[in-house]
C-alpha cells in the first residue's frame, strides 16, 4: 500500500451551496493522489462556477442543479472517473472520463457518456464544459476524444429518439467521426466531417444524409414551432395538399465553409436525392457578408424530375393526382443577392410542353418577381385538368403559345404585353 491516509469520510461545504463528500485512500509522498469514491452536489451551479472559474456561461446560470458521483483515481499525471453519474439539471449521464498527461506528451482527455432524456438546457450546459460563452475552447492544448449516447433529445421544439456522437479534437481541428439522430419525427439523420479553426472561425466540410419513410411528420413538427417562417409554412401547405409528396425520402448533402476574414468566408452546399417519386439535385454557394445575408452574393441551382404532376404540387400550384400531365423536368438557376435581386432562369418541360421565365427574384421587403414568361404546349388540357381547371369544350385538345412581362409582388400577379395564340387564334 502507498504511504498515506485511509479516509473513512470527508465532507466539505463549498460556494454555490455545494457539498463535497469523499472516502478512500489519500496517498502522500512521491505518488500523491486520491483513490476512492467522490460525490459533488451543487444546488446553485452559477455560484459554484463563479468561484471555480472566471466566466459563468448563461447555460450554467439557468441550471437548477448539478453534480456527479464516481469512483475516482486522481494523480498528478492521470485523473480517472469511472462508474460516473453526471447530472446537469434534468439531464443525466453515466460512463467514464479520463485525463492523462505523461511527461512531455500532449495532455489528452477521453469521455464516454451514455445519457437519458436531454433537453436544450442540458445540451447547452454540457457544451459549456468544452466551449465558453465567448466561443473560447477550454481544451485548446489537449487532445479530446468524446463519445456520447443520449435520448430522447429535445431541442428547438424537435424531438429525437436517440443521439449518437463520436468526436475528436486536436489543435483547433474537430473531427466528426459519427453524428446520428434517429427518430427525428420519423426521420434519421447522420453526418461526418472535419472542421478546422474550431470554434473561433470554423471552416471545413460536413457530409450529411437524411432518410425517412415520409418527411411529412417532420414538416408538421417544424410548422408547429416555426409556422411564421414563410419557407416552413409554404412546405407545410404543399405537403398537406398532396399526400405522399415527401414519401420514401433520401437526401444526401455536402456542406463546406472556407476560412475567411471574420464572417466573410465562402460557403457551398450541394444536395441530391429523391422524395415522393421526384429526383432532385440542388446547389447553393456564395460569399458571406458579415451578418447581412440579404446582401451576400449567391449562386443557386435546382433540378427536379418526376413522372406525374408532382412538380405542380412542389411549386405550390393546385394539383390533383390524375396522372395526366406525364413526365416533367424543372431546372432553375439564380445568381445575385436577395436584397437587390437574383437573376433567375427557370424552365419547365414535358411532353410537347415548355414554360420558361427569365428575370429577377428578390426578397428584400417581401418576395418580388419581375421578368419575361412564356408558355408553349401542343395540348394544355392535361395540365389544366391536373390543376383542377375545367373550361367549356375541353376534351378535344387546346394548343397554347403565349408570352408576357410578368410582375409579382405582395400576392398580386400582373401580366403586361400578353401576346400569342390559343388553338392558332391570336391573343393579345
Amino acid at each position: 500500500m502507498r504511504d498515506g491516509w485511509l479516509v473513512h469520510s470527508l465532507g466539505a461545504t463549498l460556494p454555490g451551496r455545494a457539498t463535497l463528500e469523499a472516502e478512500g485512500l489519500l496517498a502522500t509522498g512521491d505518488e500523491s493522489g486520491f483513490r476512492g469514491n467522490m460525490l459533488l452536489a451543487v444546488a446553485q451551479p452559477s455560484g459554484f462556477a463563479a468561484w471555480l472559474a472566471k466566466d459563468v456561461d448563461e447555460a450554467v446560470r439557468r441550471l437548477p442543479g448539478a453534480g456527479f458521483s464516481a469512483e475516482v483515481d486522481l494523480a498528478a499525471k492521470r485523473q480517472r472517473f469511472s462508474n460516473l453519474e453526471l447530472m446537469l439539471g434534468s439531464a443525466k449521464f453515466t460512463g467514464r472520463v479520463e485525463a492523462v498527461q505523461e511527461g512531455d506528451a500532449r495532455p489528452s482527455a477521453t469521455l464516454a457518456l451514455d445519457g437519458g432524456a436531454l433537453d436544450l438546457e442540458g445540451l447547452s450546459a454540457f457544451a459549456s464544459i468544452f466551449v465558453s460563452s465567448e466561443g473560447a475552447n477550454r481544451f485548446a492544448v489537449q487532445y479530446l476524444d468524446l463519445e456520447i449516447w443520449a435520448g430522447p433529445g429535445n431541442a428547438w421544439g424537435l424531438s429525437s429518439y436517440r443521439v449518437d456522437t463520436a468526436l475528436r479534437y486536436l489543435d483547433g481541428v474537430l473531427e466528426v467521426d459519427r453524428l446520428a439522430l434517429s427518430g427525428l419525427a420519423g426521420a434519421s439523420v447522420s453526418a461526418t466531417g472535419r472542421i478546422s479553426n474550431f470554434p473561433e472561425s470554423p471552416a471545413g466540410r460536413l457530409d450529411a444524409s437524411l432518410v425517412a419513410v415520409d418527411l411529412a411528420p417532420l414538416v408538421d413538427a417544424l410548422e408547429s414551432q416555426y409556422g411564421a417562417n414563410a419557407v416552413v409554412a409554404g412546405f407545410a401547405r404543399r405537403v398537406h395538399a398532396w399526400p405522399g409528396l415527401l414519401e420514401d425520402a433520401r437526401i444526401d448533402a455536402v456542406m463546406s465553409v472556407a476560412a475567411g476574414d471574420g464572417s466573410d468566408g465562402g460557403f457551398a452546399i450541394s444536395a441530391h436525392g429523391s422524395a415522393g417519386g421526384s429526383a432532385f439535385s440542388a446547389s447553393l454557394s456564395g460569399q458571406r457578408n458579415g451578418d447581412d445575408m440579404l446582401r451576400a452574393p449567391l449562386s443557386a441551382t435546382l433540378g427536379i424530375r418526376n413522372d406525374d404532376g408532382t412538380l405542380m404540387a412542389l411549386a405550390g400550384l393546385p394539383a390533383l393526382p390524375l396522372g395526366l400531365a406525364g413526365p416533367a423536368v424543372a431546372d432553375i438557376s439564380a445568381r445575385g443577392n436577395l436584397s437587390q435581386g437574383m437573376e433567375t432562369h427557370a424552365l419547365l418541360t414535358g411532353d410537347d410542353f415548355r414554360a420558361s421565365f427569365e428575370g429577377t427574384v428578390s426578397s428584400g421587403d417581401g418576395a418580388a418577381v419581375k421578368g419575361k414568361a412564356s408558355l408553349d404546349a401542343a395540348d394544355i388540357e392535361p395540365w389544366l385538368m391536373t390543376a383542377g381547371v375545367a373550361l367549356p369544350g375541353m376534351g378535344t385538345g387546346t394548343s397554347v403559345s403565349l408570352a408576357a412581362d410578368a410582375d409579382y409582388e405582395g400576392g398580386l400577379l400582373i401580366l403586361n404585353g400578353l401576346s400569342g395564340a390559343v388553338n392558332e387564334s391570336a391573343v393579345s
